[in-house]
């Protein structure tokens, strides 16, 4: 599985900037609509996370609810964080 992460990585390093645009795009479309359906308990839940420097177990608790991947889950997180 790492392998095949791996070799996607290195296919989308070559991606001409439009192709990069187009992806980041629709990761923005992706967390958005994630966290729009995301209950506003679990929000509160992360913010205290991130409040009390629990980074990684907010990630952990979007990712479940959401089923967004470790990379939309840590981008999501780091733009609910205070200061952003």
């Amino acid at each position: 599985m790492a392998y095949v992460a791996f070799l996607l990585g290195r296919a989308t390093k070559g991606a001409s900037p439009e192709e990069r645009q187009r992806r980041e795009l629709a990761e923005a479309q992706e967390i958005e609509t994630a966290m729009a359906n995301i209950p506003q308990s679990k929000l509160e839940e992360i913010d205290r996370l991130m409040a009390d420097a629990k980074k990684i177990e907010a990630i952990k608790t979007l990712r479940e609810a959401t089923g967004l991947g470790l990379k939309l889950s840590k981008m999501a997180v780091e733009q609910r964080a205070p200061g952003r």
